[in-house]
């Protein structure tokens, strides 16, 4: 079966989410973006990650996986948006998602 972006994105958040929590509630919207492919914010109560949705879906979803590594690393203030913490937060995320492949194992 062949398995559609959108069902591949809405799925990766959700497994994210489970996979990899944040300290804090993670909202996730694709929008137009002129400089960027995505960036994640958090306004202390809560994290916002934004994808370029113009960008070819798989750099969409290396996008997702790249802020998901700040929005679960960024805990101390004043620590370099890619630090070490960053690093293996986005490895562990990424390698987890290579070996999940949608969950196509599961069933």
């Amino acid at each position: 079966m062949r398995l559609t972006n959108e069902y591949k994105w809405r799925r990766t958040i959700e497994w994210l989410r489970i996979q990899a929590p944040a300290s804090s509630t993670v909202y996730v919207r694709r929008c137009t973006l002129t400089e960027l492919c995505g960036n994640c914010s958090y306004n202390g109560i809560r994290f916002f990650i934004r994808i370029n949705k113009k960008d070819p879906f798989r750099v969409q979803l290396d996008t997702l996986i790249h802020e998901w590594a700040h929005a679960i690393s960024w805990f101390t203030p004043g620590v370099e948006d890619h630090s070490g913490e960053w690093g293996l937060a986005y490895a562990r995320i990424y390698s987890a998602f290579i070996r999940w492949n949608y969950g196509r194992g599961d069933r």
